[in-house]
C-alpha cells in the first residue's frame, strides 16, 4: 500500500506538505480526496523522518527542505 503526503492542490506553487500517512501501517477511514495527495516513495518517506516539515509540492512532484 503507498504512502501519502497531503498538500492542497489549490494553493498556488510550490504548496506546503499539511500532512503525512502510511496505509502500510495505519487504516484511515477518512483519507483526504486523491487530488490533494501525492504518493511517497521509499526514500522520501524515510528522509521524512528526519525534517517532516518544510516539504512542499511543486509541478506535481514533492520537494524535501533543502530544496524547497
Amino acid at each position: 500500500m503507498p504512502r501519502y503526503a497531503q498538500y492542497d492542490s489549490a494553493s498556488p506553487s510550490p504548496a506546503p506538505v499539511t500532512g503525512w500517512y502510511d496505509t502500510d501501517i495505519l487504516a484511515y477511514p477518512n483519507l483526504p480526496p486523491a487530488s490533494d495527495l501525492i504518493e511517497v516513495d521509499a526514500s522520501n518517506w524515510a528522509l521524512h523522518f528526519n525534517s517532516p516539515g518544510g516539504w512542499t509540492v511543486e509541478d506535481g512532484k514533492l520537494i524535501p527542505p533543502e530544496f524547497a
